[in-house]
């Protein structure tokens, strides 16, 4: 094994993404709990629902301002703890937040590597790298050790550094 880390790369937190999808998750959450007929909490939220349309939104806003800075501080939290190298022979991914996930794979047994950016990833110029091993098709658990880079900066270079390191393994195996 070649131990020498030819790119190391942090994903960057996307604070806008993250907070518009717990936003979104709160108002969702919140219009279930008030408006529905679960009759345990009837009585326990009469008042919020005796308020009508301001009360609705009173609590959107508390809940949903608690819930998006709640999640956005634990995705940050991971985003703090995860690591992407690239070596000549393999690539790996590091996470040790509330979890220790350590996954490698061989630079051999990559079959394709390919970049998306959403919409909102293209705005904040950041890109996730994916790779495709022979293992991924072969069965589910295998499946899930797919190692994607995501939220990269400067997505486009990544990729052709690390296409290239790709191309390079495939010559020396010839």
């Amino acid at each position: 094994m070649n131990d020498e880390v030819l790119l190391e790369l942090k994903p960057k937190f996307n604070r806008w993404e993250i907070e518009t999808l717990a936003w979104f998750s709160a108002l969702l959450f919140v219009t279930f709990i008030i408006y529905a007929p679960i009759y345990p909490m009837r009585e326990i939220l009469y008042p919020i629902r005796a308020m009508g349309l301001s009360g609705y939104f009173f609590t959107l806003v508390v809940f949903g301002l608690i819930w998006a800075k709640l999640i956005a501080f634990l995705i940050r939290k991971n985003y703090e703890a995860i690591t992407y190298k690239a070596y000549r022979d393999r690539i790996e991914f590091e996470e040790d937040f509330i979890n220790h996930q350590y996954t490698v794979i061989k630079m051999a047994d990559i079959k394709k590597i390919y970049l998306t950016q959403n919409f909102l990833q293209r705005q904040v110029k950041l890109g996730t790298i994916h790779f495709v091993t022979i293992t991924n098709n072969l069965d589910y658990q295998r499946a899930r050790t797919e190692i994607k880079f995501q939220d990269i900066e400067n997505p486009e270079n990544v990729y052709k550094t690390i296409k290239q390191l790709h191309e390079d393994c495939a010559m020396s195996q010839k």
